[in-house]
């Protein structure tokens, strides 16, 4: 990743979660993901569904429900957000 596009998702993160260091991360991780992905899958992008699972499997861990809940949304936002730029839509 180029360190244009590192930083982009960081200002990104900061602006969407001002007061959330592990909800930030966790976008970040989203977008991360993602991108992993998207390499691995040559045809099509990680759908909904494949985030929504994501998420599910990297937080349903946490014992911490409200941080767990912030921390899969801001994940899923960020996967989400990659995705669709790859696809060259809405960011």
């Amino acid at each position: 990743m180029s360190n244009n596009k590192q930083t982009d998702i960081k200002e990104l993160a900061i602006t969407e979660y001002p007061f959330g260091n592990s909800e930030r991360n966790a976008f970040i991780n989203g977008y991360n993901k993602a991108k992993e992905l998207h390499k691995n899958q040559t045809i099509e992008l990680p759908s909904d569904k494949d985030i929504d699972k994501e998420a599910t499997d990297l937080f349903s861990k946490t014992t911490k429900i409200y941080i767990s809940i912030i921390q899969c949304k801001a994940f899923k936002q960020g996967a989400k957000w990659m995705r669709n730029k790859i696809q060259g839509g809405e960011q």
